[in-house]
């Protein structure tokens, strides 16, 4: 049995997410005390959610596993934990837990560094 994220679950993924995780992330971001590079990560992170949707060739599902984990973490989201025949949101879920020591801010890092590689490799 393979554990595959779908191309239409990573393509799905900032859709899949409820609104108020987003709109959380944008809050936070604009109640930070910094100079305002909270708000452009965010911006950067929230681009690159749509990006990674316009790929030309799938990730391996290692990479899609990683994006899922640091897009959650990136939102400040914890995602439910799945049934013990849900294989799939299993690993998902796993992957996210390895990431949820993660800063926001370094998970969003992390994100986009991430599709940043994936669209040089095309």
């Amino acid at each position: 049995m393979s554990f595959v994220i779908t191309n239409e679950e990573l393509k799905s993924l900032h859709a899949s997410n409820p609104a108020a995780e987003i709109k959380t992330a944008i809050e936070t971001a604009a109640t930070s005390d910094d100079d305002g590079s909270k708000q452009a990560l965010l911006a950067k992170f929230l681009a690159a959610s749509k990006e990674v949707t316009d790929l030309s060739k799938a990730p391996s599902d290692s990479i899609k596993l990683t994006l899922y984990a640091l897009y959650k973490q990136g939102l400040g989201a914890t995602p439910k934990k799945p049934g013990m025949l849900d294989f799939v949101g299993k690993k998902k879920y796993e992957a996210w837990e390895g990431k949820k020591d993660l800063a926001v801010n370094e998970a969003q890092q992390q994100y986009i560094n991430q599709v940043e590689e994936l669209k040089k490799a095309e």
